[in-house]
């Protein structure tokens, strides 16, 4: 797969899509970014990770020539929209601090109030969550550039940097929303604290990045 990552403010692109590099936004430093995201509770515990809500990894999958052949015929439209999109993916709003698993074997929850999921939980599993960002983004933002280009007159307009935009805060406010219900699943890390080893209740599902059928499918004896 190409990069198609956007590293940094060079002329005629405002759009930044990696980790490293520098844009305009200052400070455009994901983890310094993380602690000050909306709801953010990185001081109540150690070790945390800033995690992406929309992921590094999915922003750029549009590339994926095997994975995503229908957009390869509009890869330079998706390219030049996201260019002209003023959206830094390092930006607080996109992030949020989360716990790992070892953070939960070090900390009884209950005495650090944490009822998030852990960051090395289910992220890069097989339709675990960087997959349905990737597939939010698929749906939302690149067929509908596709959709423009294949229908759109000569000469016309494919698709605003405004509606990316959009749909970008979009769904870095739906995920946000996402990953804190996942952690407070059956009651949260504390209703569940006593259940572990069970291999059957499913009380790993608050610790779970997934949604309820891949954490189920992929069951725990241990975090």
């Amino acid at each position: 797969m190409s990069n198609y990552h956007f590293n940094s403010r060079t002329p005629g692109s405002k759009i930044h899509t990696t980790s490293t590099g520098k844009c305009g936004k200052a400070p455009c430093d994901y983890r310094a970014n993380a602690p000050g995201a909306p709801g953010a509770k990185a001081h109540a515990f150690s070790p945390w990770e800033a995690h992406h809500i929309i992921c590094l990894k999915s922003i750029r999958a549009f590339g994926d020539q095997t994975k995503y052949p229908e957009f390869q015929s509009c890869i330079s439209e998706i390219e030049d929209t996201y260019r002209r999109t003023d959206w830094c993916i390092n930006q607080n709003l996109n992030l949020i601090p989360l716990p790992l698993k070892g953070t939960y074997k070090q900390h009884n929850p209950a005495s650090h109030g944490l009822d998030l999921p852990c960051h090395d939980m289910h992220h890069n599993a097989k339709l675990g969550y960087q997959d349905e960002v990737t597939a939010a983004l698929k749906r939302h933002v690149w067929a509908r550039i596709k959709d423009a280009v294949d229908n759109s007159a000569p000469g016309q307009a494919h698709y605003s940097e405004s509606a990316v935009l959009t749909s970008l805060q979009t769904l870095e406010t739906r995920f946000r929303a996402i990953i804190n219900v996942r952690g407070r699943r059956m009651g949260g890390p504390v209703a569940v604290w006593g259940m572990q080893g069970s291999t059957s209740n499913g009380w790993w599902l608050p610790f779970s990045m997934a949604s309820d059928a891949v954490a189920l499918a992929r069951k725990r004896k241990w975090l």
